[in-house]
This record gives C-alpha cells, sequence and structure tokens, in this order.
C-alpha cells in the first residue's frame, strides 16, 4: 500500500508542535478535542495452546463484531500479541490477522507483541523447525526478519490507523529527530491527541526482558545486541517527544501503550525485568514533571486478557496481559492500580468537557 505524508504543525528542537484539528480523525494532533471518549483495549487474543489450534482464531470475527456493536465505543487498542507462545510466526497467519481487523468499524492503533517477531526464534514457535526440510516459520523464526514481516503488513501505510474512518496518527518513521535518522526504521511507534489526552506506543516487547532471550539459544550476537540497542534508544526518543507534545498543548493525561509488563516477574529472577528500567526511569521522570491529573475515566469490563495500569500524575501505561482473573488490585509499594479483563472498556472524560462525567458506569479518577 502507498504510504502518505502526514502534515504536522511546525518542528521544534525535535519536538511536534501542537497542529489545530478541523476533525477528529484527519489530524493526528487535536488539542482542541475535548469529547468523551471511549476505547476499548485488548491484547493477548487469538490465542491458541498448540501451533494448530484455531478455537479463539474463529471466534475472532465475532469479537470484533461484539465491539462493533458497542456504540459507545470510539478506539480500539490492541498492546501486542496475536498468537501465543505456542504458536508458529508465519506470514500466511499475520495475513489473517490484518484481515479479520479490517472489519472494525473504528479505528485500531497496535502495538507488536514478543510473541509475533522477539520470541519467534525459540522452537515452542517454530525457530528452527523444519517438516520436510522446509522451516514452518517466516525466515525460520528470525526475530527481526518477523518484526520487519509484521511492519509489512501492520503498518504498510504510515500515519494511518488499522480499522475504519481513516485515522491519522504520527508515526516515528515520519516524524523522527533529526540528529536521529536512524529513528525512521520505528513505523510501529505512533503518537496521537484527542479528548484532551495525548497517546503514544512504543514498542517494548515483554516476555523476553525486552528481547534479552538469547536467539535460538546460542550465544549472543551483535545483531541481536544491535537490535536492543537501537530500538530501546528510539523508544526513549519517542516517549521524550511524546511528553514534551504533551506538555506543549496542556494536556490532562498520558497513556502509554506498550506490549511488555516491565513490573511482572512472570515467576523468574527480577534480573529478567533488568532491561525494562531505562523505561521505567524515563516514565517516571516524564510522571513526575507532568502534574496532577485531571481525567476521569469510566471502567466497564467487557470480555477475557489485558491489564491497565494507573501511575501516579495522569499517566496510564498499557502494558501486556498479566493472565489472572478479572478483578482489580492495589500496589502500595508502586502506587498502581490494575484492572484485568481480555478486554478492557474505558471512557475518558475531560475534565475541562464538563464539571461532572457523563452518563455511564461509575468512574475511576486518574
Amino acid at each position: 500500500m502507498q504510504s502518505r505524508q502526514v502534515t504536522f504543525g511546525a518542528l521544534a528542537a525535535g519536538v511536534l508542535a501542537g497542529a489545530v484539528a478541523f476533525a477528529q480523525n484527519g489530524t493526528p494532533i487535536n488539542p482542541n478535542s475535548n469529547n468523551a471518549l471511549t476505547v476499548a483495549v485488548y491484547g493477548d487474543l487469538p490465542y491458541g495452546v498448540t501451533p494448530d489450534d484455531t478455537t479463539q482464531t474463529d471466534k475472532t470475527l465475532a469479537f470484533i463484531s461484539t465491539i462493533n456493536d458497542d456504540p459507545q465505543v470510539d478506539l480500539v487498542l490492541h498492546v501486542g500479541d496475536i498468537h501465543s507462545g505456542k504458536q508458529y510466526c508465519t506470514e500466511a497467519y499475520d495475513l489473517q490477522i490484518f484481515d479479520f481487523w479490517t472489519t472494525f468499524k473504528n479505528p485500531v492503533i497496535y502495538t507488536p507483541g514478543d510473541n509475533e517477531w522477539s520470541d519467534c526464534h525459540k522452537s515452542g514457535e517454530g525457530g528452527h523447525v523444519h517438516v520436510n526440510g522446509i522451516p514452518v516459520d517466516y525466515a525460520d523464526g528470525d526475530p527481526v526478519a518477523n518484526l520487519d514481516l509484521v511492519r509489512s503488513i501492520f503498518f504498510a501505510d504510515p500515519g494511518y490507523a488499522l480499522g475504519g474512518r481513516n485515522k491519522r496518527v504520527l508515526t516515528q518513521a515520519l516524524n523522527f529527530a533529526q540528529d536521529h535518522p536512524e529513528d525512521a526504521a520505528y513505523v510501529e511507534n505512533v503518537m496521537w491527541e484527542q479528548s484532551k489526552v495525548l497517546f503514544v506506543t512504543l514498542n517494548v516487547p515483554g516476555g523476553s526482558n525486552n528481547d534479552a532471550d538469547n536467539w535460538f539459544g546460542l550465544a549472543r550476537t551483535q545483531p541481536q545486541t544491535d537490535e536492543i540497542a537501537a530500538r530501546s534508544a528510539a523508544d526513549l526518543r519517542w516517549l521524550d517527544a511524546a511528553f514534551e507534545q504533551a506538555a506543549h498543548d496542556h494536556v490532562e493525561a498520558v497513556v502509554i501503550q506498550l506490549q511488555a509488563d516491565m513490573w511482572d516477574l512472570d515467576s523468574k529472577a527480577v534480573s529478567h525485568l533488568a532491561n525494562y528500567e531505562q523505561f521505567i526511569a524515563s516514565i517516571a521522570s516524564h510522571t513526575e514533571a507532568f502534574g496532577p491529573p485531571k481525567l476521569s475515566a469510566c471502567k466497564n469490563t467487557v470480555l477475557p486478557t489485558r491489564s491497565v495500569r494507573k501511575m501516579s500524575a495522569g499517566v496510564v501505561a498499557v502494558p501486556s496481559a498479566l493472565n489472572d482473573p478479572i478483578g482489580a488490585t492495589t500496589s502500595s509499594d508502586t502506587s498502581t492500580t490494575l484492572l484485568k479483563g481480555p478486554l478492557i472498556e474505558a471512557r475518558l472524560c475531560p475534565a475541562s468537557r464538563t464539571a461532572t462525567p457523563p452518563a455511564g458506569p461509575p468512574c475511576m479518577t486518574i
């Protein structure tokens, strides 16, 4: 598909200056939008327990239909993992999911998960697995090749969301820092602004400590070291740009969409989270400077497995699934609130819009 250049305001010191919006989906940075926004957030779907398990895949169109049938939903966020760690990484499967997502009536913003690229080297996902001498995985499970495949399918039109209504976003592929042209490779990193909220996505894969599990179980290679370093640096620069844009436009909250749950040990040693510390430190620093929250979100758990992690100062991170029952818990040591379920529906209501929240489920102040 032919890519289209996104038009936006002037670039100042590597930061995106806010453009005045005329339509909610027609411009990526919309500081004048103050309507209530209902967002459906999910990930880890569809999942299978074996390479041949298509149970959830076969139900995907019906699942999408339930979201389409909800008149309140304006936007869909998929936070990564379009298949499980027990399924193969193939071009045919990725294309099938893409085709499913074309049936969403609302825009879909997707950030890749580890299962569709950084973990493809693992034998459970088909890495170096051959049948009759033929690799079962795309590129024999090479992670970089599979990330390129994901980009070619899901991000073939830079600056535009998936799904319906041709929503525009800013992509790092077209809006990279001038002194870091290498960041143009990260077309999957996007940001947009609506309803007094700035949303930003980062390619931070979970499960493998930011892609730190040695590829194919062998000794660390230079290509893997280079992949981690280049992507992490680009992510941090994109995060900086997002918060500078948020400050420029005086937004009321920032939503960070990434696949990794950077606080979940997943029955592993603390060291298995070490490569996330750079992102946590950056988010904490920006959050501290961001100021008090001014936004309400109305939560309505609809279906199963995703979490929304609340942090201080109006910043909400949307990380990977915790795979535990639907419910809510509060962690006093991290000052976070977790809302769990396979689909989370959140209603974001700018404080500047009205003194009282719109009718609907009880509001959770963020």
